[in-house]
């Protein structure tokens, strides 16, 4: 029967530029990663006055926030998160860094598994991630211990509101 299950017709034809990818990676492992790392290197020496070696640490973070992010201000805060992830992910990599590589890859698989529930609510997700909730130069700890001195506060004048209102 044509169209049955197990045809050959049932399964996506790859394009011939997905079987030359594919091909080219599997005959040269990491030379796909290692032409974009070119590619972004050129991007990034021409806004630096540094030496070419230099820009090799933390090179696809900066390249996305140097490079990318700009171009695309709208970008949606998903894709913004996934580009940072990513970005930290071929960075940690390119380090040798495969336990912190790891763990940042599953806590964000957690994140988006999280946001899939039945509340789907990607505001609380996104706090499992590894990658900063904003850039900031203060510290998790820093921003914790504020955000846990202004709920204090906040629960203070309430009390004080209560109390006003009732004299």
């Amino acid at each position: 029967m044509e169209g049955s299950s197990g045809s050959e017709k049932d399964f996506r034809v790859a394009s011939s530029r997905e079987v030359d990818l594919m091909a080219l990676s599997q005959r040269d492992p990491g030379c796909l990663l290692r032409s974009a790392l070119k590619e972004m290197k050129k991007y990034l020496s021409a806004r630096r006055e540094a030496n070419k070696e230099d820009l090799i640490a933390g090179k696809v973070v900066s390249y996305l926030h140097q490079i990318l992010m700009p171009q695309y201000p709208k970008a949606g805060l998903r894709s913004q998160r996934e580009l940072v992830t990513l970005a930290t992910g071929l960075d940690l990599l390119l380090d040798g860094d495969l336990g912190r590589l790891g763990d940042l890859l599953v806590q964000r698989f957690k994140a988006i598994e999280a946001s899939l529930s039945a509340d789907g609510n990607w505001s609380v997700a996104r706090h499992q991630e590894l990658i900063p909730t904003q850039a900031s130069l203060s510290t998790r700890a820093e921003l914790t211990e504020a955000a846990k001195a202004e709920l204090r506060a906040s629960k203070l004048r309430q009390q004080l509101n209560k109390g006003g209102k009732t004299g």
